[in-house]
């Protein structure tokens, strides 16, 4: 069963008790997310759009669009912006992605898995300095922070360096871009963060193949394939199942590489 049909399957089982539980629209609203992400990633993006305006429409309800639901009402914002980009309404995706901004405004910390995914639909867009700008500020307050929860700051550091690297590559500077995802891989390791350190990896091994080094790139490859398959997570969905799967076709390499046609080595 692929993850498509997985994640279709839970959306649709709503136990009855959930209706009568504390924060029931939130509850409500996060499955509907969760069913819009499904025909995302099966790019049905029609579907995709009625799932992602349910789940708006509950989580811009009192208190929901506060803390300490205002999280999850900036990743709609954020996913509605990335399907309108997929159906070329680019209007309407900057729109969002502003309201997603304003919620990131209003929160008193926001946490770097909320910008990442704003950086990478600014990377996507062309506006690559501004996506720098939006990893860069919040990394440095956690970097610098004395008083940073020890997971947070390693959360921070996991998603901010892996979406740095991946900002880098789509700015054509592949040397900034081998040294963030080489720090994500070494945080990925300090923390047994697999998911993350898999699509590092795949990073590090697709600027080998664009050096034309496809030893080093099969290796890094070869260990990313090795780290889906300790997570079950099928090799092909590695960066379309992320938050992050705007920057996915960047990774040619890998693609090749699971076709069995990446080029032998030289």
């Amino acid at each position: 069963m692929d993850h498509v049909t997985t994640t279709r399957g839970y959306a649709s089982h709503t136990p009855t008790s959930i209706k009568y539980c504390r924060g029931a629209e939130w509850a409500l609203g996060f499955l509907a997310c969760t069913a819009g992400y499904a025909e995302l990633w099966a790019g049905n993006y029609e579907n995709a759009r009625r799932h992602f305006e349910t789940a708006l429409s509950r989580s811009t309800e009192e208190p929901y669009a506060e803390e300490p639901y205002v999280e999850g009402h900036l990743a709609i914002l954020v996913a509605m912006a990335d399907v309108a980009f997929r159906q070329e309404k680019q209007s309407e995706s900057a729109n969002f992605l502003e309201q997603a901004q304003d919620c990131v405004r209003r929160m008193h910390d926001p946490c770097v898995e909320t910008l990442c995914p704003i950086a990478a639909h600014r990377a996507v867009r062309g506006d690559v300095d501004g996506a720098r700008e939006t990893i860069r500020v919040h990394m440095e307050k956690f970097t610098n922070s004395k008083d940073v929860d020890k997971g947070r700051f390693f959360d921070t550091q996991t998603h901010g360096f892996f979406v740095a690297g991946c900002i880098e590559l789509r700015g054509n500077n592949p040397a900034a871009a081998a040294d963030f995802f080489s720090q994500a891989v070494r945080y990925c390791k300090d923390v047994s963060e697999s998911r993350i350190h898999a699509q590092a990896l795949g990073g590090l091994g697709q600027i080998a193949f664009l050096k034309n080094d496809t030893t080093v790139a099969k290796a890094r490859f070869d260990e990313a394939k090795a780290l889906c398959d300790f997570m079950g997570v099928r090799p092909a969905c590695l960066y379309t199942h992320s938050l992050y799967h705007l920057l996915s076709d960047m990774f040619e390499g890998w693609s090749l590489f699971l076709d069995g046609r990446l080029p032998a080595a030289a």
